[in-house]
């Protein structure tokens, strides 16, 4: 088609780079990491459907586009018919009728019909639902136009105003290296009165009050803005790759990512009824653990008193599959035990509190949602007749707390260690030091009983066995259980409970006074040892 501009028509170029905004959005900069999560082959599958269907929908527009511009050609030149007094053509609705019929000699018909769907008037959307449907059908599509920018502005607001928030909040805790898991109550300026959420809503007003003359003022003119928007995209691409190449020829490949990995954690997959894994029992001689799967990667546990049926649940962020858990059985809930404050973890304790009247909710701090009992290290309740001691262990947030459930005698105990333990790794350091965190699980934790159940808040196993592993060669324990563990994931399975002993042989975390983990890290005190590790590990 040979490219015609005038002054009220957009140059075929800025079509081009208008196709490649529709096509190529900012969601485009998350696919390395939708590719290591889904494995490259299904991730490169998804991509070339995606790609197809774009297509397909491009394709639809411009068609959409053509024939708008052929109907309105043909309009006037019935009207001009009209005027003159021309005789010709029929108002026949069948297929077999010519849109435009040609005429001889005239110059404006010299050519073929297809020159009529040549797009040389620019038509918006809304006029063109108006040739193509009844009113009500028009309608219809000013109802699904409003509810697609609607959420479309919604997604953009709430992502531009996070990603201003973290670029411009300077302020982080010691020791921390990821902005993506900051709480919101974290002062985003050294000194300042105002926290990171305060922040986030300045600058979602700013990006409303930039957004309003597009909005409210009817303005239209977006060629340099189009083409602003190309330009910073590309840019971002090109960091992008720049970064992903570095990495490559400074470290090498890291690990080996999957070919296709099916069950893959996702907010669709586990934010419409899907579960990272299978609903487990875990039974003992007094009392059973359900371990109950919530988010992308958490765990809530429901501890049964299995003598009188009572019940408390450690981190109910999912009160409703909580609830449902809790009917079924019969079972009598009388306790919350929240390890801390963050959202994933005490985010489900107000809706709990509206389920079960009267509930009791444990926390180590004021933050905890909800909560309506303040414990420290060395406090003790119990659930029925089993034994539940606090165990302070201050780092990852300042008020965490782990909870010590006992039964009878010969019954090993369990322990909850929300995001201070996990299986193979440990907490990053939020609100704390690395000392805190030798501490917490040198004298506090690594002190319990080697049979001692631990469970922890998040299935992060498989990554923290292959960064041990990294650490540690040659230690054949984290090898097997490595092997193991990826094995569980394949089958849907948890990789909960470990055992202290099993955590001595094989997290690193707590083996900072091993002269293996030592070496590597080029360190000769437990405490430098831990930080050191941490930091490796934040980038690993």
């Amino acid at each position: 088609m040979p490219e015609r501009t005038t002054p009220d028509q957009y140059s075929t170029w800025v079509g081009l780079i208008y196709v490649f905004n529709l096509i190529v959005g900012t969601g485009a900069l998350t696919l390395p990491a939708a590719f290591n999560r889904a494995g490259w082959a299904l991730g490169l599958c998804v991509i070339l459907i995606l790609a197809f269907i774009s297509f397909v929908t491009v394709t639809f527009v411009i068609e959409t586009m053509a024939s708008a511009n052929a109907i309105l050609t043909w309009q006037r030149i019935q009207d001009r018919k009209k005027v003159s007094g021309e005789s010709g053509l029929s108002h026949s609705d069948s297929e077999d009728t010519p849109l435009v019929s040609p005429v001889a000699n005239s110059p404006d018909r010299a050519s073929t019909s297809c020159r009529y769907y040549m797009i040389n008037e620019k038509i918006e959307m809304g006029e063109m639902a108006s040739i193509f449907f009844n009113k009500l059908g028009t309608t219809l599509f000013y109802i699904c136009l409003a509810v697609y920018l609607y959420g479309d502005l919604s997604i953009y607001g709430a992502a531009i105003g996070k990603s201003m928030a973290d670029v411009a909040c300077t302020y982080q805790p010691a020791n921390l290296t990821c902005n993506d898991t900051i709480p919101d109550d974290v002062l985003c300026w050294e000194g300042s009165t105002v926290n990171r959420l305060v922040a986030y809503r300045i600058f979602l007003t700013i990006f409303i009050i930039a957004l309003g003359p597009f909005v409210f003022f009817n303005v239209q003119k977006t060629k340099y803005l189009q083409v602003m928007t190309s330009m910073m995209r590309w840019m971002a691409f090109a960091i992008m790759i720049t970064y992903a190449a570095r990495t490559l020829i400074i470290s090498g490949p890291q690990n080996s990512p999957p070919a296709v990995n099916i069950l893959a954690s996702s907010i669709a997959a586990n934010g419409f009824g899907g579960m990272h894994s299978l609903k487990t029992v875990v039974q003992g001689q007094s009392m059973s653990v359900h371990i109950l799967p919530a988010l992308q990667d958490n765990f809530m546990y429901l501890i049964v008193d299995d003598s009188t049926k009572e019940a408390a649940v450690v981190d109910p962020v999912n009160s409703t599959l909580v609830a449902s858990t809790v009917e079924e059985n019969k079972f009598n809930l009388t306790k919350i035990l929240t390890t801390h404050h963050h959202w994933d973890h005490a985010g489900g304790n107000e809706s709990m509190s509206k389920k079960f009247k009267d509930i009791q909710i444990y926390g180590g701090d004021n933050r905890v949602e909800a909560v309506n009992k303040i414990v420290a290290h060395g406090d003790s309740f119990n659930i029925g007749s089993l034994k539940v001691q606090c165990l302070g262990t201050p780092c990852h947030t300042t008020g965490h707390i782990c909870y010590l459930v006992s039964g009878e005698d010969d019954d090993p105990p369990s322990v909850f260690t929300g995001d201070t333990l996990f299986a193979g790794g440990c907490g990053r350091f939020f609100e704390g030091t690395a000392a805190q965190m030798c501490r917490a699980l040198g004298d506090v934790l690594g002190s319990l009983p080697d049979k001692t159940k631990v469970f922890c808040g998040h299935e992060y196993t498989c990554q923290n066995l292959k960064f041990g592993l990294s650490v540690e060669p040659s230690n054949e324990n984290i090898k097997n259980k490595l092997e193991w563990a990826t094995t569980q994931r394949k089958n849907q399975a948890p990789t909960v409970p470990s055992t202290i002993e099993d955590e001595k042989k094989t997290n690193p975390f707590m083996r900072v006074h091993e002269a293996s983990i030592m070496e590597h890290t080029a360190t000769t005190d437990p405490v430098d040892t831990m930080a050191s590790l941490r930091k490796e590990k934040d980038n690993f």
